[in-house]
């Protein structure tokens, strides 16, 4: 059964998402900016000391950004909103449970003969259907 703690996780699950979206968007942005930063200033550099200060910078920042990146990326792609756990914890046990099942098959019984009696009624007397 689904306890309290569970019921707050799932109802949680859409702002977890979002909260890793946003970090692989932002950290893929830092990123970039880093990259096209560093590629700037080694193309620029005058002199190899710059250009390994800026090389060593990028390098520690790729090293960082990165990780989060691709945790953001993934832990977005892979948390389901609440809707998708709703969908995933209820669809099986409503499928597997035996009087649903049951109920369903009395449902559909009494709607294929309710349609098929208003059909008859519609037609014409000349033109009656068989059972």
């Amino acid at each position: 059964m689904i306890d309290e703690s569970t019921m707050y996780w799932i109802t949680r699950l859409d702002k977890i998402s979002l909260v890793l979206h946003v970090l692989a968007v932002v950290s893929g942005v830092v990123g970039g900016v880093i990259a096209i930063i560093a590629f700037a200033s080694h193309c620029m550099a005058a002199d190899d000391s710059n250009c390994l200060h800026t090389a060593k910078a990028s390098r520690i920042t790729f090293y960082i950004v990165a990780p989060i990146f691709f945790i953001g990326l993934f832990g977005w792609a892979f948390v389901p909103t609440t809707k998708e756990y709703a969908a995933i914890k209820l669809i099986p046990a409503i499928m597997n449970n035996q009087e649903v099942r049951a109920e369903a098959k009395d449902t559909y019984e009494l709607m294929k003969d309710w349609l098929r009696d208003k059909a008859e009624a519609e037609l014409p007397p000349d033109k009656e259907r068989k059972r």
